[in-house]
């Protein structure tokens, strides 16, 4: 009798014991699971994400050293070129035209609705305002891209470091983008634009 009960108790342990083990295993695989599909997740956002552009054709324009920082030749003879990008700009979504709170008189800024902002990233030059275009006759623009993606920027022709950023008052990701010659340009810029609004909101991994 007894040995019969000690069998029962032992295989009642035995298979709570087993139970144990086994969701500690389960609990782990699924852990370890999620983060593969983590990282899997991160590594597909970052290759889609990922910016091409051509190498831009001809001389880099003529710049100022220093501030105001402006494009000083180059720029579209059909100033409707500008004027066409910066509505298609603006009329992002969450985005608000204002004055630029650190750029010349006469720039506009896009501005990201305060809610939209990401949060502990280097895209704003100044509150919720990530770029700003250039009044006339300039056309060109700053604005803030991942890392990466400013440099890789420069490098395609499309633009150039800010000098305040030179100097250490701004972070090295923002940058001047030069004013389209072209409507094939124009798209070009467009890109360039999307990269830095899309960082702007928390979408993309400064790394």
């Amino acid at each position: 009798m007894k040995t019969g009960k000690y069998r029962l108790l032992f295989t009642l342990i035995f298979f709570a014991l087993f139970n144990v083990c086994f969701n500690r295993k389960a609990i782990k695989v699924r852990s370890q699971n999620l983060n593969i599909t983590k990282h899997a997740k991160a590594k597909i956002m970052n290759a889609e994400n990922k910016i091409n552009l051509p190498i831009r054709s001809g001389n880099k324009p003529r710049t100022t050293p220093s501030n105001p920082h402006i494009q000083l030749d180059q720029q579209p003879e059909n100033r409707k070129i500008i004027s066409d990008l910066m509505v298609w700009a603006f009329s992002l979504p969450e985005i608000k035209k204002e004055s630029s709170k650190i750029s010349m008189p006469g720039a506009e800024a896009m501005c990201l609705s305060k809610d939209k902002m990401c949060n502990k990233c280097s895209a704003f030059m100044i509150e919720n305002e990530f770029a700003h275009f250039h009044p006339v006759p300039d056309g060109s623009m700053h604005l803030g891209l991942p890392l990466k993606d400013a440099q890789y920027v420069i490098n395609q022709g499309w633009g150039e470091l800010h000098p305040v950023a030179k100097m250490g008052y701004l972070t090295q990701n923002f940058i001047m983008v030069y004013a389209p010659r072209n409507e094939d340009e124009v798209e070009i810029v467009k890109k360039i634009i999307t990269r830095s609004y899309t960082f702007a909101k928390g979408e993309l991994i400064d790394e």
